[in-house]
């Protein structure tokens, strides 16, 4: 696993990222399932109850706040000190029946274990993907399994590996231009990638610009290591994980998948 240290940018710029309404909800958020992932884990949590919830690499609690707020028991896990640094500063802003539902947790989430068990555990955001090897995606999905009650829920969502550029491109991208939700400042995020290799491993990299209220311009650069998953390869992992009645859709809205479909969203259940 790689924990976002307290000075990556990613860190930093996450919150900013992953806009779920305002002026940063822009297309390319929409299109990448942001609130709809939301609404989307809203629903299974509902279904599964009043038991409960285990969500793996948690970030700043995008998700497991709303989660809170709909009265379900939350234990948050991620490796990252300065996330939940950021999570446990949003905490102070709800109401202290949710702060006592909550539960947070800074640990690998490929060597962390539970003692209580949940009736869904779930991995949010491609989150899955940032993890990368086969071997530790593998031991995650194990870890997962363990944690679920007898009939207990799995759920993920991943990008569709089928639309990520198998070829190097060393030429900035631009991803998108937004506003820093805290500083205010404007900044742009630029990619690049290294070209898949045979254990479908690819670097992306990139930076972000900047504008500070002086008008100078700061660089900060930013990097993952990420293994990418085919859906019929994460159908796979799961049945050799022990999960039974495994839906892989297309969409939030569990729609059937499609080659063209941005993400994998993953539905599995424990055996009773």
């Amino acid at each position: 696993m790689q924990p976002w240290s307290d000075d990556d940018p990613s860190c930093d710029f996450y919150d900013s990222d992953t806009p779920t309404d305002g002026p940063n909800f822009d297309e390319q958020a929409r299109r990448h399932g942001l609130g709809e992932d939301i609404r989307y884990y809203r629903k299974v949590a509902a279904e599964v109850g009043e038991k409960p919830l285990l969500e793996l690499c948690c970030g700043t609690g995008r998700i497991a706040l709303p989660l809170l707020a709909d009265g379900h028991t939350v234990t948050a896990v991620d490796a990252s000190a300065g996330m939940l640094r950021q999570f446990r500063a949003k905490l102070d802003a709800v109401s202290e029946d949710e702060r006592r539902r909550a539960t947070l947790l800074q640990a690998d989430v490929t060597d962390v274990s539970f003692r209580e068990e949940f009736g869904l555990v779930f991995i949010a955001f491609n989150s899955l993907v940032v993890i990368p090897s086969l071997a530790a995606q593998l031991q995650v999905l194990r870890n997962a399994f363990a944690a679920l009650m007898p009939g207990g829920v799995f759920a993920a969502d991943i990008p569709n590996a089928l639309l990520v550029s198998r070829h190097a491109s060393h030429r900035p991208a631009l991803m998108y231009t937004r506003r820093h939700l805290t500083r205010g400042t404007r900044y742009s995020r630029y990619t690049f990638n290294d070209a898949l290799d045979g254990d479908q491993r690819q670097r992306a990299f990139g930076y972000y610009d900047e504008i500070r209220p002086d008008g100078t311009l700061v660089r900060h650069e930013w990097q993952r290591q990420l293994r990418l998953i085919f859906r019929v390869e994460f159908e796979l992992m799961l049945q050799q994980c022990g999960f039974e009645e495994i839906n892989l859709w297309g969409d939030f809205s569990r729609g059937t998948f499609r080659s063209g479909d941005d993400k994998i969203v993953a539905h599995a259940q424990k055996p009773r």
